[in-house]
């Protein structure tokens, strides 16, 4: 069966893992700033934005964290599997679970920053 060297993999898992936090923290800050807009204009036109965002936000924070724990069980698999490796090597089908992993991250990324691009366009707006 062909194997991988994790090594190769490795540095990308962190990376994920620091952006979906990244990626977490600005969805928090973006919440305040909508609870902040909100709470200065009342609008009744901006109450369906609000509520979209608000929506949008957490949606977001749920994915993040469905992502991160699937990242982290992913690098756990990797780590048992390397250890029953001597040399560091895991079996080629775990790759498969790495590329999937990559697509999700891809379009989580995307996704958010998108969604701050808007809301950014929204705060503008109504500040």
């Amino acid at each position: 069966m062909k194997k991988i060297s994790i090594t190769h993999i490795n540095n990308r898992h962190n990376d994920w893992l620091r952006a979906t936090s990244f990626y977490q923290q600005e969805i928090e800050i973006l919440k305040k700033r909508l609870t902040e807009i909100a709470g200065k204009n009342t609008n009744a036109d901006m109450l369906p934005q609000v509520e979209h965002y608000e929506n949008q936000f957490k949606i977001q924070a749920d994915q993040l964290d469905r992502l991160n724990h699937d990242i982290e069980a992913y690098v756990a698999t990797l780590a048992r599997e390397a250890s029953d490796s001597k040399a560091g090597y895991v079996e080629a089908d775990l790759l498969k679970q790495h590329e999937l992993l990559d697509e999700r991250y891809q379009q989580e990324a995307t996704i958010v920053n998108d969604l701050r691009h808007e809301f950014n366009r929204f705060a503008t707006h109504w500040m």
